[in-house]
């Protein structure tokens, strides 16, 4: 079955081209040589450990649980469109949410699109602005680095230009 999944079969030989790799044991997947070269085995053998560690956590009924986490950009959306649209805010989700930003937020200020990523304008003025507009004070000290941060990538004028035209019909910049 892993060798279906694989596409790897020992009759299709050593990838054509690449010196000693017959020597190495290596094949070429049976797609044109367009797939992963390994070692004889450790490809299976990574795919195997890797399904017996998925099979080990799905539930009785066949599905799987794991956290499901968004960057900045879905909650600061989020608080900024309930805002846009003149709706009463749940006021304890936004607390929650502010407190997810103000976590995640880095060291220099900024937010990345993804965990240990770099700093990243758009990102990082939606989280900028809906921590203003839950209420955070714009001289505290991770609204003060957040500025900082987003003017060294540019300022907000480098930011998305769709998400530019909807924070100018916000009013929640002059």
């Amino acid at each position: 079955m892993i060798d279906n999944l694989l596409d790897i079969r020992e009759s299709d030989g050593p990838i054509p081209d690449t010196p000693g790799s017959e020597a190495r044991g290596l094949q070429k997947a049976g797609n044109g040589g367009l797939g992963v070269a390994a070692p004889d085995g450790e490809l299976e053998n990574a795919v195997g450990c890797a399904t017996e560690a998925l099979l080990a956590e799905q539930q009785e009924d066949g599905h799987w649980v794991y956290e499901l986490e968004a960057d900045s950009t879905i909650p600061a959306e989020y608080v900024l469109l309930v805002h846009y649209l003149g709706e009463r805010p749940d006021l304890e989700l936004e607390r929650k949410i502010g407190r997810y930003l103000r976590r995640i937020q880095q060291s220099d200020g900024g937010w990345p699109l993804f965990t240990d990523g770099a700093p990243n304008v758009s990102a990082s003025v939606k989280a900028y602005f809906a921590l203003k507009v839950i209420g955070d004070d714009e001289e505290a000290e991770h609204m003060q680095r957040a500025r900082r941060a987003i003017h060294a990538m540019g300022g907000a004028e480098m930011s998305n230009p769709k998400f530019q035209q909807r924070l100018g019909e916000s009013a929640l910049v002059p």
